[in-house]
């Protein structure tokens, strides 16, 4: 038996975000975000699983932050990444932005 997938918890935000991959460049809105992941609705263009982004958070009451991740799933009105391997600056800021 193969083991269960960890579930790392969801926070709540609202954060804009700018995305860019081959031959694509867009933007959203982060509805949702964990160290694993985030939710990204409304996005536009909208983007199929398997891509892979870098994502810009231009932060307020975090610093600003660069992100590689790859989509997961699609979404009414967006969708959701999966974040590559994260630097350990990286992780802890969005360790700290989320506690």
């Amino acid at each position: 038996m193969g083991s269960a997938p960890v579930v790392m918890p969801r926070h709540e935000m609202r954060a804009a975000v700018a995305f860019w991959g081959t031959n694509l460049e867009g933007g959203g809105t982060i509805s949702n975000i964990s160290v694993s992941g985030a939710l990204i609705e409304p996005a536009s263009p909208s983007v199929l699983p398997g891509t892979s982004l870098k994502l810009f958070v231009n932060g307020v009451e975090f610093s600003s932050v660069e992100l590689s991740a790859e989509v997961v799933r699609t979404t009414g009105s967006g969708f959701a990444v999966s974040f590559d391997e994260l630097g350990a600056e990286t992780d802890r800021l969005l360790r700290e932005l989320l506690s």
